[in-house]
């Protein structure tokens, strides 16, 4: 049986990918107008802050001891969320995106995805200390 990592190493990959994701978006709007087919710099600039920002609550999360394990669901959620507005925005707009940008918004949201799949499998080896300040 192969050994789920643990929920704060999952974090910190999720941190790592939208870090990467979030500065690309910030530093380089045009790259990925060109990427995507769709021109919305100021927009892709706005998601690149808004990740680099979630990239840095993952991270102080990841390093909480212990993990709130309400906070690791929402993130959990969230990671969920994406995935779905991900499937929602290509089965409405996909003529509005190139071929390639599809691909890469499928990419993106299957990283997402198993992100969100790693720290919820990673959740239950998480102590609940039962006290009323525990947020989950």
């Amino acid at each position: 049986m192969k050994k789920t990592p643990s929920l704060s190493n999952a974090l910190r990959l999720n941190a790592g990918f939208s870090s990467i994701c979030g500065l690309t978006g910030l530093i380089s709007p045009g790259f990925i107008s060109q990427l995507l087919g769709l021109e919305l710099d100021g927009f892709y600039q706005l998601i690149g802050s808004g990740l680099l920002m979630f990239a840095l609550l993952l991270l102080l999360l990841a390093n909480k001891a212990p993990i709130p394990r309400l906070l690791a669901k929402l993130v959990s959620l969230g990671d969920i969320l994406w995935v779905i507005a991900t499937a929602i925005i290509l089965a409405l707009g996909s003529t509005f995106f190139s071929l390639q940008g599809q691909v890469i918004l499928i990419a993106v949201a299957l990283c997402v995805g198993f992100f969100a799949l790693l720290q919820l499998r990673a959740l239950p080896a998480i102590q609940s200390s039962g006290s009323r300040h525990d947020l989950g």
